[in-house]
């Protein structure tokens, strides 16, 4: 090649180049091509050329010419890491990988390359080798705003979210722009139970990002969780809008339409989340837990759907590896394993904190696995009480399957059923030999790994009960629930204010039937008022839903006083000394609002319905020593509402006496019922130890 050809290739590719960098993709192709056709071996303009053609998402034809590039000059770094860029953009990530290694091989301090190698082994779910390489590309250049955000994204994905925040601001100092590094602190600040503060980051990415569906389902997640719930609605909207497959978007949608009392268009949202995706446990588990709502759901057909559950997400997994199972001996104490996402100021708090605090550990060694990264008091208190803790948020099935075996768990027990944040998944992998689910879900798991259920013969009756489920029913003589009050309540007293019925159970629980019954209780009592309190209760559009129910029913909309969260435990209390009797709902009963009345000194009405669901506030009522406040049928309930609240002598009675007579019933009994349940821990565990023998 003369000289002059030399000179003219040069300044050819010089422009392309320019061109390049300013978006002038089409002037750019076309004089790479010219430099190209003058010299086939210009390793750059190759490689350029391919960078170009990635970008403008021709992948197979980008990866073939920088794979000339590099047959021509294989020690260059840089070809290699854009190969990687270009294998992973078209879903070839274990190829990519060894791009990105090749290239830190060759130029160890590449950071960007590091990055890279990390972004692409996260995504191949090398977990630890990912945070090894992001760590890596941090260290050499700190101001790279994309590896503060790899490594806090790796570290997301991990369940360290406090850490992953902290990576997150760096990226956003050094590059506010940075959508996806602020839609990451936005969802770390969600994960540590800061949702109200996300939502400033997510607004932000979605300023910067409008058209990434991710931003807009996640921010919808966050005004969910802070009840702004027609807000969630719609940006979940938008975000299927973009993206219809993206089944994510369609649960949490289904989440809020749920909150809003909208059971069947919740419902509607799920399916449309498995449509989307099959393999979407969680969603799965949504549409079972709001099914509990409907009344026309007959409680086989909730069987059917859990069955249908199981059958979807224990089918692919390999035969469960043999749990590990320790000599067995009375003199020793069983391993018991609690897992939930509630350990905290939570309805499954209130009822595990007896058992947590009172189980002798000479009959238990108790392992608590808490898949949640919001801690609060009462969560400390538990890991007083626990000789073992794991934080499993974050981590695999698998991985939290080998660390249960390897604690030699031998009593596995789910608290949380087909409610948010369960690792029923991991149940389906049977890590432990013997495995129960109790408290926190009112319905079957459906899984035959769990072989039992905890429960008592008034919320499940002998013989109809039974069939109602997959598991074996374990019938608890004093009440399968032990409540523990919040330290702090304030004293039962009634404030001024016209006679109040009131409920502060989940709105979703407030169907079009219990709106009916309350109006004809409003009705029987012309004067009286109604005070529902719910974090829901903050959206518009819900208030206005439910004024509208109750106008239908001919009650005046004055009567109805609607309230959202109190941001305390003694302010939430004190709002039930403004309120005479607690109306249950149906079918789906309260369980600790109902608690929380009873401890106010408000007498709670319900009625016993035909499933678990809508025979907890009987079970409730009838350990607490109150069975006279249980209607049998509908007719009934009106009468007791109506005759309770027209007697203010029982009213005061009942508040002057409820909590005293609480305190020593079956209901409160924290030691008595502990030790009920580890004696039937030790029976069940014999019962598996003969059968083996």
């Amino acid at each position: 090649m003369t000289s002059e050809l030399i000179n003219n290739v040069k300044e050819l590719f010089d422009t392309a180049v320019d061109h390049h960098r300013s978006g002038r993709f089409a002037e750019a192709e076309q004089v790479y091509r010219a430099v190209l056709e003058r010299d086939s071996a210009h390793a750059d303009a190759l490689h350029y050329l391919g960078v170009l053609i990635h970008q403008k998402g021709a992948q197979d034809e980008a990866a073939n010419l920088i794979r000339r590039a590099i047959a021509l000059n294989p020690e260059n770094p840089l070809y290699h890491n854009n190969l990687g860029n270009v294998l992973m953009a078209s879903g070839q990530a274990d190829d990519a990988a060894l791009g990105f290694e090749t290239a830190t091989q060759l130029k160890p301090d590449f950071a960007q390359a590091h990055s890279n190698l990390g972004t692409c082994l996260h995504k191949l779910g090398r977990m630890t080798e990912a945070e090894q390489a992001a760590r890596t590309a941090v260290r050499l250049l700190p101001e790279l705003p994309d590896a503060q955000f790899n490594l806090g994204n790796i570290l997301m994905s991990r369940g360290q979210a406090a850490e992953a925040l902290a990576c997150a601001s760096a990226a956003i100092a050094l590059q506010p722009d940075h959508a996806l590094a602020q839609a990451l602190a936005g969802s770390a600040l969600f994960t540590i139970g800061r949702a109200g503060d996300s939502l400033a980051y997510f607004d932000r990415a979605v300023d910067l990002s409008p058209n990434d569906p991710m931003i807009h389902m996640n921010r919808g997640n966050a005004l969910l969780e802070v009840g702004r719930l027609e807000e969630a609605v719609s940006a979940c909207r938008h975000a299927v809008r973009i993206n219809p497959r993206l089944a994510v978007a369609h649960a949490v949608m289904g989440g809020a339409l749920k909150q809003q009392g909208r059971v069947a268009e919740a419902r509607g949202a799920y399916r449309n989340a498995l449509n989307a995706d099959p393999g979407l446990a969680s969603a799965h588990s949504d549409l079972l837990f709001a099914l509990q709502y409907d009344l026309a759901c007959a409680p086989q057909d909730v069987l059917a759907e859990a069955r249908r559950w199981n059958m979807a997400f224990t089918a692919q997994l390999a035969a469960p590896q043999a749990p590990i199972e320790l000599t067995p001996g009375n003199h020793r104490p069983l391993r018991v394993g609690y897992v939930s996402a509630d350990l905290r100021n939570h309805s499954v708090g209130y009822f595990m904190a007896s058992a947590l605090k009172h189980h002798d550990p000479e009959k238990i060694e108790v392992f608590c696995y808490a898949n949640s990264k919001v801690e609060d008091d009462q969560t400390q208190k538990f890991k007083i009480w626990s000789r073992h803790w794991s934080n499993i948020a974050g981590m695999d099935d698998d991985e939290v399957a080998n660390l249960i075996r390897g604690d030699g768990i031998e009593i596995l027990v789910d608290l949380s059923g087909h409610t948010g944040g369960n690792r029923l998944p991991l149940f389906a992998r049977q890590p432990a030999p013997l495995q129960i689910t109790y408290l926190g879900y009112p319905g079957t798991t459906g899984l035959d790994t769990i072989g039992y259920r905890l429960t008592d013969a008034i919320a499940d009756p002998e013989g109809s009960g039974d069939r109602d489920y997959s598991e074996a029913l374990i019938r608890l003589p004093q009440g399968f629930l032990c409540y523990t009050p919040p330290d702090g309540a304030p004293d039962p007293k009634r404030d001024a204010g016209p006679l109040t019925f009131g409920s502060f159970n989940n709105v979703p629980k407030i169907n079009e039937q219990v709106v009916a019954v309350w109006a004809q209780i409003l009705h029987a009592m012309p004067d009286a008022h109604l005070l529902l309190k719910h974090r829901s209760y903050y959206d518009q559009d819900t208030r206005r839903r439910y004024g509208e129910m109750f106008t239908h029913e001919g009650i005046d909309p004055v009567r109805i006083t609607m309230t959202g969260f109190v941001d305390s435990t003694e302010g939430h209390l004190a709002i039930y000394n403004k309120v005479d009797v607690a109306l249950d709902t149906f079918p789906y009963n309260g369980t600790t609002t109902t608690a929380e009345a009873l401890w106010m000194g408000v007498p709670v009405v319900t009625v016993l319905g035909d499933r678990h669901a809508a025979r907890v506030g009987g079970s409730i009522l009838s350990h607490a020593g109150l069975p006279e406040l249980i209607a049998h049928d509908l007719d009934e309930y009106v009468a007791l509402a109506v005759e309770i609240a027209g007697d203010q002598n029982k009213l005061k009675a009942y508040r002057t006496d409820l909590r005293g007579r609480l305190a020593t019933s079956q209901f409160l009994d924290g030691p008595g019922f502990t030790r009920t349940l580890e004696d039937t821990y030790r029976r069940l565990w014999r019962q598996r130890s003969d059968q083996r023998q």
